[in-house]
């Protein structure tokens, strides 16, 4: 008996071990989402932060298969499931007014023909059913009073919700490399692409679809809109510049810190811009001029013990206020919050999503109101720090 009993001791000791581990480690997330997938894809959340949507893989469903689930943030509860049975969805939007979601539907053999569907908040009952003939949709987003959506594919699509039809279009692939797209105005998205190393801002709208350069060549690295697109920040081999996305005059700018810097945003305001140079070196660069039309050297904080912990930079992001810096460790589950003024750590955050799973996870992201949501095959949203 006394063997039995000692080895049901160390059981409950190692179980005891791991349910601390587990809860510990989980005790500032606020919100677990599961929607039984083998991996999360896409999340969109709406503007105000209070519904998030998410795309994965099913488990146990074939690599290609893709299925939809909106929550309410606020209480974990589901609202609906689109499209079930109905195809994959590809790409999934929120209204600005939080009224309609719409999603992207590919029926299996499918190959250049979408469906846009929009749905309303919250029970998900279908208002509208479209087709579109476009191949893959990488994402989908609404004009900031929603009514217009961009359908980001092999072409891009602006649907007009009112008239159901598709107003504008632009065949990028005869153009160039498109890095990201962003609505500034109800009628009007920005096309980030470059071709033969010269940035083009392409504008699409009514009357506005052409393409202009901007006075960056040789472009070095990925530009990059402001979460509220407002600002456009990219880097030549000697300067790094803040456009405003209104104007397109120069907002700031700031020497080069070397020939093979890369952006990873740009604030809401265009005050701080977060990058790195080849060496792995991350600075987190604010405009310490209050005049729009003077240069500024601004402020460098050095984030060394990010960029070793995570042994590289490329995941690296800002939060949308330019605050906090996160600096990912995906296969140990851990993420890092730095204040991007100081660099001091503010945070470890360890993903873990059962009590026998290791902690892992695959990416993550920042919501609008500027707290970290890591995904694997759930999706934890954490408190903001």
């Amino acid at each position: 008996m006394s063997i039995v009993a000692s080895v049901a001791g160390f059981i409950a000791v190692i179980c005891g071990v791991f349910v601390y581990t587990y809860f510990a480690e989980n005790a500032d997330v606020r919100l677990s989402l599961d929607g039984g997938w083998e991996a999360v894809h896409v999340v969109a959340w709406s503007r105000d932060a209070s519904i998030i949507a998410a795309v994965g893989t099913p488990a146990g469903g074939s690599e290609d298969a893709s299925s939809a689930v909106v929550w309410s943030a606020h209480t974990g509860r589901v609202l609906f499931r689109p499209a079930q049975g109905k195809g994959n969805v590809e790409a999934i939007a929120i209204a600005p007014d939080n009224r309609n979601v719409a999603y992207i539907v590919s029926e299996n053999g499918a190959v250049d023909v979408r469906k846009l569907v929009t749905a309303r908040l919250p029970q998900g009952e279908v208002e509208s059913e479209d087709t579109l003939h476009c191949g893959f949709v990488s994402s989908l987003m609404y004009s900031p009073k929603g009514s217009r959506i961009a359908v980001i594919s092999d072409r891009i699509l602006i649907w007009d919700t009112d008239q159901r039809k598709v107003s504008d279009s632009l065949d990028i692939e005869r153009i160039c490399f498109v890095f990201s797209a962003r609505f500034v105005a109800e009628n009007r998205l920005l096309v980030t692409c470059v071709s033969n190393d010269t940035l083009f801002i392409q504008e699409v709208g009514p009357g506005r679809t052409h393409a202009f350069p901007v006075p960056a060549s040789p472009i070095a690295g990925m530009p990059v809109f402001s979460p509220n697109g407002m600002y456009l920040a990219y880097a030549t081999v000697n300067t790094l510049f803040v456009r405003s996305t209104t104007e397109f005059e120069p907002f700031s700018s700031f020497p080069a810190l070397s020939h093979e810097q890369r952006l990873l945003s740009v604030s809401n305001d265009g005050s701080g811009v977060l990058l790195y140079d080849t060496i792995g070196t991350v600075f987190f660069i604010s405009r310490t001029s209050g005049r729009s039309d003077t240069a500024a050297k601004g402020n460098r904080v050095v984030l060394r013990e990010a960029v070793a912990a995570a042994g590289g930079p490329g995941s690296i992001a800002s939060s949308p206020d330019g605050r906090q810096v996160a600096v990912p460790q995906p296969d140990k589950g851990l993420l890092l919050l730095f204040d991007a003024s100081t660099g001091k750590k503010i945070a470890e955050i360890h993903h873990r999503e059962s009590v026998f799973h290791g902690p892992e996870f695959y990416t993550f992201q920042f919501t609008p109101d500027g707290s970290c949501t890591t995904m694997r095959k759930r999706i934890h949203v954490w408190k903001r720090y």
